[in-house]
């Protein structure tokens, strides 16, 4: 939290002071990425570590789950007897490159309207 703050008001002190007596400091492309952060080189380093440490984790834990799911599917299909899928995407049982479709498939799409129009006369 204190780095927070002295990163903040510090910045803007700077700002303030505008060029009193600053002919010394620093450009911004000169700096390491330490002080760029705002740390010590040993703070830094501490940083990266923990940062590459927390990744690992996640990576970790990711990992797990992700073989945690493949092993429910591979139940959920041998116990449902499932196809397993091939390809991520639903698609409809005839190509949409050839244009052509099947009779069952056009009849259906053609007769929906007809038949939810009887059904809400019967359900009236």
């Amino acid at each position: 939290m204190a780095f927070m703050v002295k990163s903040v008001v510090g910045g803007q002190l700077k700002n303030l002071t505008g060029g009193l007596g600053g002919g010394e400091e620093k450009g911004e492309s000169e700096k390491t990425p330490a002080e760029a952060h705002g740390m010590t080189r040993e703070e830094y380093e501490e940083y990266q570590k923990q940062l590459v440490e927390e990744k690992m984790e996640r990576d970790a834990q990711f990992a797990q789950r992700k073989a945690e799911r493949a092993t429910l599917r591979t139940h959920f299909r041998d116990k449902y007897r499932l196809p397993k899928e091939t390809d991520r995407g639903r698609r409809l049982p005839c190509s949409e490159a050839s244009g052509s479709k099947p009779r069952s498939f056009i009849k259906k799409m053609y007769l929906l309207p007809t038949l939810a129009a009887n059904w809400r006369r019967s359900s009236e």
